[in-house]
């Protein structure tokens, strides 16, 4: 479904007005604050982003930064006990009403038990937004159920309700975007510096290292900007999002195409900024943007005939490129994911709450 600019606005203008009551957020995560601004458009600070511009308070609180300062080897094992104390600590001045962890796997469920018992009030909830197939994110998901209220991952279908607890929910969320990081408006550049942009790490006999290798081998005349793979190196920070929003298309390429509605952070940096996407049609992301907003593809044959035709096409690419733009920021962006998360949290799941939402809004449970 194709939705009007006045939808659109009426949902981004829905969000400025923020909740009726603020509430205390403790929102801990990998800041990453020891690479100097590399990652400054991770998903935890989008949603700490989102989280105060709903009319919350934030306090982040970088685990692996405090957990490598706290001891004087600079490591982050060594720093695990102090980090726990430091995270109670933060409790204790901060008094939050919810405590978000975004992949903050140093905090122990000791530590989480303890706070729920000091502050009885007080809504806990983990998100991952790692594949839940890989055996150490299925482990800490495990893990983290078992003292939660809310599980959120960038994943969903039945498979995830084995993470569901009879006293938590299972909830997915799109990556968020988020016009500050995601500034760029590269279907409006009608000389992009290639025709095709790809970043992802992975060894050469990863299926997605070898697919965007038959795309560049099967179309010699087309320009590609390949990184971080086949001997490129990585481009990382603010290079990183300039080199991408110079480009027209890009290889939004995932490790699993069979894990319904999962793609990684890049889905948001690629239509966030203006790219024309193309996505494994496996994934059911059709369900998140339809065809005159995406590219879907079957397989690596039809992938190529349809960069070959786009790139043949540039008008209908900037045309889908634009429109995934406007979808991206107007349905997933921070504000309106950061809201979803604490409806969940607070308790809000009812059917006109969550049919407000457009994707697949309903928390599993047991």
């Amino acid at each position: 479904m194709l939705y009007s600019r006045r939808v659109i606005i009426n949902m981004y203008n829905e969000t400025k007005q923020g909740l009726s009551d603020p509430l205390r957020i403790l929102c801990a995560g990998n800041y990453d604050d020891r690479d100097q601004g590399r990652f400054f458009y991770s998903v935890i600070r989008k949603l700490t982003a989102g989280f105060n511009r709903t009319g919350h308070m934030v306090y982040p609180f970088s685990d692996r930064d405090i957990a490598r300062a706290s001891n004087i080897f600079h490591t982050r094992t060594l720093g695990v006990r102090q980090t726990n104390r430091k995270f109670l600590m933060a409790c204790d001045h901060f008094k939050p009403d919810v405590i978000f962890l975004l992949h903050a796997d140093i905090i122990k469920n000791e530590t989480l038990r303890e706070i729920r018992h000091k502050y009885p009030h007080v809504k806990i909830a983990y998100c991952s937004v790692d594949l839940p197939t890989q055996p150490s994110t299925r482990q800490k998901l495990h893990r983290f159920a078992d003292v939660v209220d809310t599980l959120f991952l960038t994943s969903s279908g039945e498979d995830q309700r084995q993470f569901a607890r009879p006293h938590n929910r299972v909830a997915f969320i799109p990556n968020p975007v988020d016009a500050s990081c995601e500034r760029y408006r590269a279907f409006e550049n009608p000389t992009p510096k290639a025709h095709v942009f790809a970043a992802m790490t992975g060894e050469s006999t990863d299926p997605r290292i070898k697919t965007a290798e038959d795309l560049r081998r099967a179309l010699p005349d087309l320009s590609f900007s390949y990184w971080s793979f086949s001997g490129n190196p990585s481009l990382l920070g603010a290079d990183y999002l300039e080199e991408l929003s110079a480009c027209r298309m890009g290889l939004n390429l995932s490790r699993s195409n069979d894990m319904p509605l999962y793609a990684s952070d890049r889905i948001a940096q690629y239509t966030g900024n203006g790219l024309l996407t193309f996505t494994h049609g496996a994934t059911g992301l059709q369900a998140l943007y339809d065809d005159n907003e995406m590219v879907f593809f079957d397989d690596t044959e039809e992938l190529i005939d349809k960069v070959r035709y786009y790139a043949e096409n540039d008008s209908m690419a900037r045309t889908i490129a634009a429109r995934g733009h406007a979808k991206a920021h107007g349905v997933y962006n921070e504000r309106i994911i950061a809201r979803y998360i604490l409806d969940v949290m607070t308790g809000d799941t009812s059917q006109s709450v969550c049919g407000h939402y457009l994707w697949p809004a309903e928390p599993l449970t047991v």
